[in-house]
């Protein structure tokens, strides 16, 4: 019956994520805990890396910046951003 199929999918969805955690794996034992390979603390331009400084200075850290290690980059993650509403003067 349809049931079949989970053992099957299972397998399969395991074995397509090994690449993907061992690649992040990898990268932050290799790359002082940056798990993406992306070096943004040593640029001579200002211009490339603004953005991306902005918003890990005014974000929340994600589960590994809290618990295992902090980000050398800055203090939060960039895809936990806050809005407007979060600025105070």
């Amino acid at each position: 019956m349809w049931w079949e199929i989970l053992p099957s999918f299972g397998i399969v969805s395991a074995l397509l994520a090994v690449p993907v955690l061992g690649q992040r794996t990898f990268n932050r034992l290799a790359h002082d805990g940056n798990p993406y390979k992306r070096d943004y603390t040593e640029r001579t331009s200002n211009l490339a890396t603004a953005y991306h400084r902005r918003d890990t200075q005014y974000s929340d850290p994600n589960f590994y910046q809290r618990n295992i290690a902090a980000d050398p980059a800055g203090n939060g993650s960039v895809y936990f951003t806050h809005g407007l509403e979060a600025i105070k003067s």
